[in-house]
């Protein structure tokens, strides 16, 4: 009894080896430092758990689509948080999502907007 080593395949190409290819791509100018990145944090993601990825439903602050810009970047700076849900008034289910960054560049811009646009 035991396991028979023989029929256990192998893969054909190892996470090195892909990993090798990302740098050869990146230093042969195939692709960006951006895609590199991208690429390499594939390989970091299924050692996270998902507890370390993702804000549990009660944890989350969630923006209501009628909220104003000030309103929004009240909360942002509140909170500490980048990106945001946004709902609809009470509702549960969630419309559309806005990232911080993007409440600071529409309030330097001087564009009076609401979440729902």
């Amino acid at each position: 009894m035991g396991i028979d080593v023989s029929k256990i395949k192998k893969p054909m190409i190892t996470e090195d080896e892909i990993k090798t290819c990302i740098k050869m791509g990146w230093d042969e100018g195939a692709i960006t430092a951006e895609e590199r990145q991208m690429l390499s944090r594939v390989f970091t993601l299924n050692d996270k758990t998902i507890g370390e990825i993702m804000v549990p439903r009660e944890n989350m602050a969630i923006l209501d689509r009628d909220a104003t810009l000030e309103e929004t970047a009240h909360l942002i700076s509140k909170t500490g948080f980048s990106r945001f849900p946004i709902r609809k008034e009470a509702d549960p289910d969630i419309v559309g999502f806005i990232h911080a960054k993007d409440v600071f560049r529409l309030i330097e811009e001087k564009k009076p907007a609401l979440l729902r646009k």
